[in-house]
């Protein structure tokens, strides 16, 4: 229990970082991007058994996830074209995933199923600092980011495609840094959950892109505290029950949309 602080203060901002992520993305309207490097990043964690690659699992999730990342930002390819690549590297990380389980011994493979399980929220001291500093990489990209943030359109904005290059990578690079950390840290459930349902609950209850930033944020610190504790109250998966929480605030969300378009009309 002595970890107990630590693991709260981390499952806070992994939450905050794959919300983060998850609404720019959204935003972009490229949810699968996220969704594909959070299998790329469980895919690092097999490919760390390898012997050629670091032995390290969270080195070799965040270099495999980073890597592509940074060929989907560099990526000239729109529409159609581009959701079949992301397709394809979705099924390709869960291919390599189940090939290297079947040749990994069974202390191997019991490392990799707490990470799809979300079993593995006990942060230690030297993982913690590791998720403050992605957290804090995180926090500086908003804060140069806050005009396009509160904008309506997409990353592309009408500026120069070479700053707009720049831009993406930056983006891509701090949303793989954020997923492969939690990735490590809360598992691969809690990440999924906390990419794609902060930011739908935020479109339920604002209308302005500011105020679904400012709710989707809330709701990815807020949630991991009551999945936390759920979790120790009822001996459940940390990283399942998180996103338990967060689907129970998606549906509030939902009801609070749907009382405000009843009353508008009335008001």
């Amino acid at each position: 229990m002595k970890d107990f602080p630590l693991t709260l203060l981390a499952g806070m901002i992994c939450g905050a970082m794959c919300a983060y992520g998850g609404f720019l993305l959204q935003k972009e309207s490229t949810p699968l991007v996220g969704i594909s490097l959070s299998q790329i990043a469980v895919a690092g964690v097999a490919v760390s058994y390898i012997r050629w690659m670091p032995s390290n699992t969270l080195h070799s999730s965040l270099l495999v996830t980073m890597a592509a990342a940074l060929f989907l930002a560099s990526l000239k390819r729109e529409g159609e074209v581009r959701n079949i690549i992301l397709l394809c590297l979705f099924v390709g990380a869960l291919m390599v995933r189940m090939i290297l389980m079947s040749r990994n011994t069974q202390d191997a493979n019991f490392e990799i199923e707490m990470v799809l399980k979300g079993y593995v929220w006990f942060v230690k001291p030297s993982l913690f600092h590791v998720v403050l500093g992605c957290g804090l990489l995180t926090l500086l990209h908003a804060v140069l980011q806050k005009g396009s943030i509160a904008s309506s359109h997409g990353t592309r904005d009408g500026t120069p495609s070479s700053l707009w290059s720049w831009k993406r990578m930056a983006l891509y690079g701090v949303i793989a840094l954020g997923i492969a950390v939690s990735v490590h840290s809360a598992g691969d459930i809690f990440v999924l959950g906390f990419l794609l349902l902060p930011p739908v609950t935020a479109s339920f209850m604002a209308h302005k892109n500011s105020h679904r930033f400012i709710f989707a944020i809330l709701i990815g610190l807020l949630a991991p505290i009551g999945g936390l504790f759920t979790a120790f109250r009822y001996d459940m998966p940390p990283g399942a029950s998180s996103a338990a929480v967060a689907t129970l605030l998606l549906l509030l969300g939902w009801s609070f949309g749907k009382l405000r378009s009843l009353i508008s009309p009335l008001s």
